[in-house]
């Protein structure tokens, strides 16, 4: 990848994704995934100084000690402090376009990792004109804008991390992400698979596709993928609800399997307690006719979405809700 940086890896998650809030496929996908970001810029700053110093001369100053200080409390996820001496680095007037670069970087990223994001978009769009061929800047602001549910926005940064380097698998992942919440589910399948071109292990991508294919009706194609992502990643969560999802609500009775899906869901919640795990364990308990379950396990989910501030999805939450209290099955329209 050259684009003003030599050798910078491609951004990648360390711990599973985290979706902009939408793209709701009956509750499933407003999934609270978690990106580590700070590791993952970890990784691209420590081959970026290595390469830098190697290939630079040996630099002195407070600018140089205030950003190494600023390095080690990032790697050690001390985003406060890392933040406090990244701030004094840029303010010193005494380190090089480079390190200032770096700099604003590493509290980009420290910023993005606290929810800061307006914070975090100043930082970007500054590292932008410091660099504007580096393609992990356009990517990282356009996840915040994401996050800011600036959708547009969003979509026009990751295009061009895409143009800078074409083989950004995350800017294609976050990209189909929003395809698949602006309903443009064959883009969202063309970047679901894209991902898993450039990135065969990634198991996101296989549940982004599973999801979207069952808005498409493609019910087969979303047990295979939503399996493969439980073969990539036992312990991810969102996996075992897309799975679950389908044997409960899927509306082809075909492909309903009550009891294998409350062993799914059940295992969803086990490994993360959301909105997101709750709807698919009272959809199954629906499903084989334990609907005072499926009552309680869908008050949790509504009190959950109240927590998180989720107007759009708490709508059909509470239409699931009303379904099983006259004792019906929901079923996916």
């Amino acid at each position: 990848m050259d684009n003003g940086f030599r050798k910078v890896p491609q951004a990648q998650p360390l711990r599973g994704i985290v979706p902009f809030g939408g793209f709701c496929i009956s509750n499933l996908l407003a999934m609270k995934w978690k990106i580590d970001m700070n590791r993952i810029l970890f990784v691209v700053f420590l081959v970026l100084f290595v390469t830098f110093c190697v290939t630079s001369p040996v630099l002195a100053g407070k600018g140089i000690s205030y950003y190494n200080e600023g390095f080690s409390a990032q790697g050690k996820g001390n985003y406060d402090e890392a933040i406090k001496f990244y701030t004094l680095a840029i303010e010193s007037g005494d380190i090089s376009s480079q390190y200032l670069l770096f700099s604003y970087f590493g509290r980009g990223v420290c910023r993005t990792s606290k929810g800061d994001y307006d914070k975090s978009l100043a930082d970007w769009n500054v590292a932008i004109e410091l660099n504007p061929k580096e393609a992990n800047a356009f990517f990282y602001r356009g996840f915040c804008w994401g996050k800011k549910k600036q959708y547009d926005r969003a979509i026009v940064d990751f295009n061009r991390a895409i143009e800078l380097y074409p083989a950004h698998a995350m800017a294609f992942f976050y990209r189909g992400l929003i395809w698949g919440d602006k309903e443009d589910y064959d883009r969202a399948i063309a970047d679901g698979t894209k991902t898993i071109e450039l990135n065969p292990n990634f198991a996101p991508a296989y549940v982004l596709l599973a999801m979207v294919l069952f808005k498409k009706g493609e019910y087969n194609k979303v047990m295979l993928n939503s399996t493969k992502a439980i073969e990539l990643n036992p312990n991810f969560a969102p996996a075992y609800c897309a799975l679950a999802w389908l044997f409960s609500a899927c509306p082809d009775s075909k492909y309903r399997n009550g009891m294998k899906a409350v062993e799914l869901a059940k295992k969803a919640v086990e490994l993360t307690e959301a909105s997101f795990t709750l709807c698919p364990l009272a959809a199954a308990y629906a499903e084989v006719g334990r609907f005072q379950d499926a009552i309680k396990t869908q008050e949790r989910a509504i009190k959950k979405f109240n927590e998180e501030n989720n107007a759009k999805d708490l709508a059909e939450a509470e239409e699931q809700l009303a379904s099983y209290r006259a004792g019906k099955p929901w079923r996916e329209k």
